[in-house]
């Protein structure tokens, strides 16, 4: 469910390295400071939006398909000092592109979004059938802010999770 989908997904990320010419770890929220110095990438993860079905036959308890799409925030703040050859932003996406194509699947999680394994350990457990599979993101421009020599990095992606939950 959102909670423990987001949970997950922010467990993905929080703690990733980073390419050696950014400073890392990656730290990812699902609730971000209201303020925050970024001296190193930073990851918001926001569980948007949401399709989902049940199948039942007979009516009762049966399974729900929930897909999520959760969208996750990459920013970062540098001091490029050399014109084109220190652009590192690039290298923190594709890093979080390969988590997303590296994570084990199917697996279960618990209520609070810790993967417990192939099998489901209590009733609360829900099914992560893919995560990452599909995906949409925008990279705008970066943008100067504070000063002009430093540069606001963003990508936005929209990850789609599918999940089961007996219901």
């Amino acid at each position: 469910m959102l909670d423990s989908v987001s949970a997950y997904v922010r467990g993905l990320l929080d703690g990733a390295s980073l390419p050696s010419v950014v400073p890392g770890p990656l730290t990812a929220w699902i609730t971000p400071p209201v303020i925050e110095k970024i001296s190193a990438p930073r990851a918001h993860v926001w569980g948007g939006r949401l399709t989902g079905r049940r199948q039942t036959a007979p009516r009762g308890a049966g399974f729900m398909s929930l897909t999520w799409t959760v969208d996750v925030y990459l920013c970062y703040m540098t001091a490029p000092d050399k014109a084109l050859a220190n652009e590192p932003f690039p290298k923190v996406v594709d890093a979080v592109l390969k988590i997303f194509m590296a994570t084990p699947m199917p697996l279960f999680i618990d209520a609070y979004g810790n993967p417990v394994g192939p099998n489901a350990t209590s009733a609360t457990d829900t099914q992560i059938l893919s995560v990452g599979e599909k995906f949409d993101g925008d990279y705008p421009p970066e943008r100067s802010v504070a000063g002009p020599r430093t540069l606001w990095y963003i990508q936005r992606f929209g990850m789609v999770v599918e999940e089961k939950v007996q219901a």
